[in-house]
């Protein structure tokens, strides 16, 4: 499916939430934000009364004489509507963007138009109408529209309910400047014309370079790659504040099946939900503590869970078909469970806890196997190697602890191997390439390091060092070929890295930002097809994102 055909269907899914009232009229209440959500912005504080001083019909008599023939012909607010839409506008897409005021008198008509920052000739027209989310429209000359662009929509409701007028100001959606039918001297256009707006951020970012200027990796020289792919947030599919845990499922789920993703949190709820239609399959309802993180078996049937309880939890998903049942309980942790992890084969488990442990678990047997200390204060951070035969830890001393596993017998045995130094901060997150020959770490000290592992050397050496991030950097996930690298970070970003290896050096750049989330981004992961990033947030949301 292409990027347009997504972003179609996306607006489907976000008219069923309107007409629902779900995931959007919710946040309207009481003039109160801290936020937005991709469809939504709300005005709150000085900013609404400056704006309802001017849009209400009870403080119009404060006026100039010259504004009051719009009130007596009730076209006042009709003059006004442009400068509603804008400002939606203009704080979702701040600071890329660019007023074109041509006129600050609004005794006269408009066009709500910005231009890009980095490119003048882009243009962003914004058309706002008032009207229901059942029955509003915009009508449009698409051949007043002279340059590439595009025409972003904005729905303006009226709430009578108040003392005072409240108008709620919800993006709609929007199209491309290429995508309007010039054949018809005016078009209406209604929400089922419209592309996605949780979209517009990134067809932006991919299509008019957003971002600006790539920045490279340290010391690397870009090879001849493919163009820019276009990474689009097609899907929000939880809006939780306690969210802090998810998982994807791997290659080896039954042929017919779609990837499954599951999330937990501080609610103490988990959801299963199907990745192709955004729809909870499965819920475990019994789990009764917050939940820290989560991990699926190879071949997706088993649910580990870790939790604030100091236990693993292993939970039978079957294939959807009934309620997902406990298998076991394993116990050997004294503090809370923050990461799991099968090994490849699906027969051992690797978790680690504050305890500066980690463990080793028999899952045939559930007999705890060894417990790897890291002599260094707690473990941060780890990550497996997807042939099972290395295990790395990001340790509190800013160093890298490296340990080779070996399976003698049925029997998992790690041995340290080796420890390496390269960051000026807390290692926050490791993430093996799928050869792995590369190991990529990322640090409070905002840099993202790649090493080339070589088991004959107890040397492990840096080949690059990405710098993008303004904060912390909080996740790494390598695509299932080895072409990309996403980071997650506090910064609220999550930055894609096209990676290449030449002859006698790793080549990386930056292939995009992508800007929706408006929490620090704690978690991410590729479905098996490489193709779609699953993020999760601070602010509540887990994002879906597909490369067009």
């Amino acid at each position: 499916m292409d990027g347009i055909a997504i972003l179609r269907d996306q607006q489907a899914d976000f008219i069923k939430r309107l007409n629902s009232n779900a995931a959007v009229l919710h946040q309207m209440k009481d003039y109160q934000l801290t936020g937005y959500h991709s469809e939504l912005m709300v005005i709150s504080g000085t900013l609404l009364n400056r704006l309802q001083k001017f849009y209400t019909r009870q403080k119009a008599e404060k006026l100039p004489e010259s504004y009051q023939k719009y009130i007596d012909k009730d076209e006042f607010k009709q003059k006004l509507k442009n400068s509603f839409s804008k400002l939606i506008v203009k704080q979702y897409l701040d600071p890329w963007v660019e007023i074109i005021d041509r006129n600050h008198d609004l005794s006269r008509q408009y066009g709500g138009n910005f231009t890009l920052n980095n490119s003048q000739d882009f243009l962003i027209i914004v058309k706002g109408n008032f009207g229901d989310r059942k029955t509003g429209s915009w009508p449009l000359r698409p051949n007043d529209i002279d340059r590439d662009g595009v025409v972003v929509f904005v729905l303006i409701e009226e709430d009578f309910e108040r003392e005072n007028y409240q108008y709620n100001l919800i993006l709609a959606g929007f199209l491309p400047t290429e995508m309007l039918d010039r054949t018809q001297p005016i078009l209406r256009l209604t929400l089922q014309d419209l592309l996605y707006s949780g979209g517009l951020k990134s067809y932006l970012t991919s299509r008019a370079g957003v971002t600006g200027e790539v920045p490279s990796a340290t010391g690397s020289n870009h090879p001849e790659v493919d163009p820019p792919s276009t990474w689009i947030c097609t899907q929000t599919l939880n809006d939780e504040k306690s969210l802090l845990s998810l998982a994807v499922t791997g290659d080896r789920v039954p042929e017919g099946q779609s990837p499954k993703l599951a999330s937990g949190g501080l609610n103490q709820c988990l959801n299963i939900w199907d990745l192709a239609t955004g729809q909870i399959q499965q819920t475990i309802a019994e789990h009764r503590y917050p939940v820290f993180c989560l991990d699926f078996s190879p071949d997706g049937q088993t649910l580990a869970l870790g939790s604030m309880q100091e236990t693993i939890e292993l939970w039978d998903l079957g294939n959807g078909d009934r309620p997902p049942t406990l298998q076991n309980i394993l116990e050997g942790h004294s503090l809370g469970v923050f990461s799991l992890h099968f090994t490849p084969d699906g027969e051992m488990l690797i978790s680690r806890s504050l305890e500066e442990t980690i463990k080793i678990w028999d899952l045939k047997t559930g007999e705890l196997i060894q417990t790897l200390d890291s002599h260094a204060g707690p473990v941060w951070s780890e990550a497996i190697s997807a042939d099972g035969k290395i295990l790395a830890m990001g340790n509190l001393d800013e160093s890298i602890k490296i340990w080779h596993l070996e399976n003698n017998s049925g029997k998992l045995n790690a041995s340290e191997f080796c420890v390496i130094d390269g960051h000026s901060d807390i290692v926050r997150c490791l993430a093996f390439s799928p050869n792995g020959k590369f190991l990529a770490s990322g640090s409070a000290d905002r840099t993202i390091n790649i090493w080339l592992l070589d088991r004959s050397s107890e040397n492990p050496s840096i080949v690059t060092t990405l710098k993008g991030h303004t904060d912390v950097v909080y996740c790494l996930a390598f695509s299932p070929d080895g072409k990309f690298l996403a980071s997650g970070s506090a910064d609220r970003t999550i930055n894609i890295w096209r990676l290449g290896n030449q002859t006698n050096n790793y080549a990386t750049s930056l292939e995009a930002t992508l800007t929706e989330h408006s929490g620090l981004v704690w978690g991410l992961k590729f479905t098996p097809n490489g193709k779609t990033i699953v993020s999760g947030s601070q602010d509540g949301t887990i994002k879906i994102w597909d490369r067009c």
